[in-house]
């Protein structure tokens, strides 16, 4: 069996600290979970979205250009056959990372 650092099928908080387009119609998503690093792709068959369709990864600046968020989520995942982590769900936090505030609210997008 694979060796997963993060939780599965249960929610958990993350962040992203990189996005960048892949090979095959796919955002490489670069997320931390407390002090791990982890890795998961979204594909354009989905609209680059998490499963359940509820949250884009695909983030653009003003310049079209690929941006990492300045909030956390609250997400699920799970393996698919081949071994890969696949976000199931994923929910903005309303917490701004940047300045360190909670408004302990949470926003289905």
């Amino acid at each position: 069996m694979i060796d997963i650092p993060i939780p599965l099928n249960e929610e958990i908080i993350i962040y992203i600290t990189d996005l960048k387009y892949g090979k095959h119609k796919n955002i490489f998503v670069e997320a931390a979970y407390e002090n791990i690093l982890f890795e998961f792709s979204v594909f354009s068959s989905n609209h680059y979205s998490s499963a359940d369709n509820q949250f884009s990864f695909k983030i653009l600046n003003e310049d079209k250009q690929l941006e990492t968020l300045d909030f956390n989520l609250i997400a699920k995942f799970d393996i698919t056959k081949s071994g890969y982590l696949k976000c199931l769900s994923a929910v903005q936090e309303f917490m701004n990372r940047k300045e360190g505030s909670v408004k302990n609210l949470y926003y289905l997008i």
